[in-house]
């Protein structure tokens, strides 16, 4: 028990029930004096609005028994201030504990009534007015504190080949921030199952926007729920919901296996079940809209680098103008060919191919991404390797240099996503589920509707392959089969030129 102290005001915060309160996310006993206008605020030492509950109700029946037995305000206000702080030193004291009532789980009041509480609840009788008990938390969990296990776990997993990329370090980091900030930095052997379910409510309540909008930045999680309750706004989705909870899962299912979190997983089980997505086409590009996108004025003539969606006579060939081509024709993720370099543009068996890597700061999602991917004859004709010769004469030399590290997990593609979703917007394009990645999509239908193999697909592609012999078989793979499936890939609805 903690932060006793008797004030003249009230404490500027909002009323959980009659008499708890909550401050800095920890919940507080609170009750006015009669007669003087005091008030006594006493510290629950918890952040479960449970416990705080039943802890309270008990400090109402000690405030009560008080009451009845003082005969003046400022008689009482003394004996609750000298009963709480007496408390507050049996509850710290751990040497010198104080003697418990009937095992510490039963109190009889003078009326013979009894009240019952939880085990990690003790009820003690204070010396100096034996006749009135009081109800103080017992010493909690120990162990230690969760942020000092997390670099320990976090360097487990971020060490070996198959260790976390950085874009999965900065989520997963993300994920330990978010849990500490709503259910605080406790010993580990403090967290329940109910506070990994009040964590994921809080996930569901979060809108999207909570850490960029800059109206949020001066709230926690929890008041960012509250805020936004009943606001028309986009919520976290049940996918990044997953996310964070398998994430969490992930820690204390580490923290259990070494022993150091003793129980069953608190954060398993938390999400809904897998939903089956009954309409793949809102991922892909459509004829009409590939249409509409590659005769739009980024690709047959604009106003210029600050007008690309208005028509006329300019054709500027920059990452705002390969990057969709590649995206079409590759099947790349958006970080893969964002963060190329002059080096990673290569030739072997006779063919030109792009090496996708994590060399250097580069980024790939997980070893199956690194791969070879043979440049596409639609690309070599519309000037790319007289585009990479001129922007980028050195092995390191960025394909598309305009292209500069953003954001927490230094992607370069970051600037150019945002860029892409407002271009889609003026010219038309802007249905929801449509964006770059979609190209991906579309790029693996194609191939699979022209018959290239599955394990030609992952090969192209980056996936781990669809059984171990397929696994196997996609490393195998010559350029010149890859060279052959690519050049498979037609788009009827897309007429490039390489001049205006």
């Amino acid at each position: 028990m903690q932060n006793l102290r008797i004030s003249r005001t009230f404490p500027q915060t909002f009323p959980q029930r009659s008499h708890i309160c909550t401050k800095r996310g920890l919940f507080h006993y609170r009750r006015r004096v009669p007669g003087c206008g005091d008030e006594v605020t006493l510290s629950l030492r918890t952040l479960d609005y449970r416990e705080a509950q039943h802890v309270a109700g008990l400090l109402d029946h000690v405030f009560n028994r008080v009451l009845r037995g003082s005969g003046h305000a400022a008689d009482l206000r003394a004996i609750l201030k000298e009963q709480f702080a007496l408390a507050l030193r049996a509850d710290l004291d751990r040497h010198q504990p104080p003697r418990a009532v009937e095992g510490g789980y039963d109190i009889t009041s003078s009326e013979d009534q009894t009240i019952r509480h939880a085990p990690n609840v003790a009820v003690f009788e204070v010396e100096a007015t034996p006749s009135v008990p009081i109800v103080v938390p017992a010493p909690g969990p120990t162990g230690p504190p969760l942020s000092t296990v997390l670099p320990q776990f976090v360097d487990r997993m971020t060490t070996g080949d198959s260790g976390w990329r950085r874009h999965t370090l900065v989520q997963n980091e993300g994920t330990f921030r978010l849990f500490l900030s709503v259910c605080g930095d406790l010993p580990v052997n403090a967290y329940r199952r109910t506070q990994c379910s009040e964590f994921s409510d809080v996930l569901r309540g979060l809108p999207v926007s909570y850490s960029k909008d800059r109206k949020w930045s001066d709230k926690t999680p929890r008041e960012i729920v509250r805020a936004a309750k009943g606001q028309d706004v986009r919520r976290l989705t049940e996918k990044t919901v997953r996310r964070h909870m398998v994430t969490l899962s992930g820690l204390f299912e580490y923290l259990r296996k070494r022993g150091i979190y003793e129980g069953e997983n608190p954060a398993r089980g938390h999400t809904l079940p897998n939903k089956i997505r009954s309409d793949r086409k809102r991922d892909q590009w459509q004829g009409d809209e590939l249409r509409k996108l590659f005769a739009s004025p980024l690709f047959t003539g604009n106003q210029g680098p600050t007008a690309r969606s208005v028509a006329g006579p300019n054709l500027i060939k920059d990452a705002k103008y390969w990057l969709p081509i590649l995206g079409l024709y590759h099947g790349n993720r958006l970080e893969e060919f964002a963060q190329l370099v002059r080096g990673d543009v290569r030739e072997a068996e006779g063919v030109m191919y792009f090496a996708i890597n994590d060399e250097g700061t580069k980024q790939v999602k997980n070893e199956h991404s690194k791969r070879r991917v043979p440049v596409h004859s639609q690309v070599l004709r519309l000037g790319f390797m007289e585009y990479l010769k001129a922007i980028a004469r050195k092995p390191s030399d960025p394909v598309f240099p305009e292209l500069t590290p953003r954001g927490k997990d230094l992607k370069r593609g970051l600037s150019f996503s945002k860029w892409f979703g407002t271009y889609r917007e003026r010219i038309g394009l802007g249905r929801r589920g449509l964006d770059y990645h979609s190209f991906r999509h579309t790029f693996t239908t194609k191939l699979a509707e022209v018959g290239v193999s599955l394990p030609v697909i992952d090969a192209l592609t980056g996936h781990a392959g669809h059984g171990i012999s397929a696994s196997v078989y996609t490393k195998e793979l010559s350029l010149a089969t890859l060279r052959d499936a690519m050049g498979k890939v037609e788009y009827a609805e897309v007429r490039l030129s390489s001049e205006l």
